[in-house]
This record gives C-alpha cells, sequence and structure tokens, in this order.
C-alpha cells in the first residue's frame, strides 16, 4: 500500500495526492477496527492475528495493508522524508534481493532510528 501510493502520487497527482490516499485509508482502518470490536473480533485486528483454526477468509481485511502503509509512512518522516527513505529502501532492497529478511535485521540496517 505504502509503494502503490507513492507511485500513485507520482503518476497521478503529486505528493499531496499520495497523503491524502493515506488519510483515507487511515480513516477506513478506523472504521473497520471499529466495526470488528463491536463484532468481539478483536483478534482480527491485530496485525499478527492467532489464526489457528480459523478460515482465512474469515478473518481477511484491510488492516495489515493499512497499519504496514501506516507504518512505513511512519518511519518516512523519520528518517527525513520520502526520497531519503526510499533510497534506503530500494538499497536495502538491491542488498536482500531473494534472501530472508528478519525485522531484527531491518532494524540494525535502518537510518539511526532504532
Amino acid at each position: 500500500m505504502y509503494l502503490e501510493r507513492c507511485l500513485l502520487g507520482i503518476v497521478l497527482g503529486g505528493d499531496d495526492y499520495r497523503k491524502f490516499h493515506i488519510y483515507m485509508g487511515f480513516a477506513e482502518l478506523k472504521r473497520v477496527v471499529g466495526d470488528m470490536m463491536a463484532k468481539g473480533e478483536v483478534e482480527f485486528t491485530k496485525l499478527k492475528p492467532n489464526l489457528l483454526g480459523v478460515d482465512p477468509d474469515e478473518a481477511f481485511s484491510i488492516i495489515p495493508y493499512e497499519k504496514g502503509c501506516l507504518f512505513l509512512y511512519y518511519l518516512e518522516n523519520i528518517v527525513g522524508g520520502k526520497d531519503h527513505f526510499l533510497s534506503w529502501l530500494n538499497d536495502f532492497y538491491k542488498a536482500n534481493l531473494n534472501k530472508s529478511i528478519s525485522a531484527n535485521k531491518m532494524k540494525k540496517k535502518f537510518p539511526t532510528v532504532f
């Protein structure tokens, strides 16, 4: 979602367009989480829900997509903007192409934030 919105901003309308869609995604995330909480589906609001014995179709939602997008947007703002963050992300991607990485490895390589 994060990269999709970056690309849409480039192709269709600039950074304001991208930020508008991030904001709309956040609004939709809040709505979906609220609906799930009202139905007692608290587990499905987590980024990593326990799906043992659950039909994946029952748990599918926009939650991991929007939470991931918002997290990357947050990191972008910490490191000084989209261009700096995308440059780091591109370098990290190239360095780890066809490899499996852990969150800890990514944290260690992140620009002096973690």
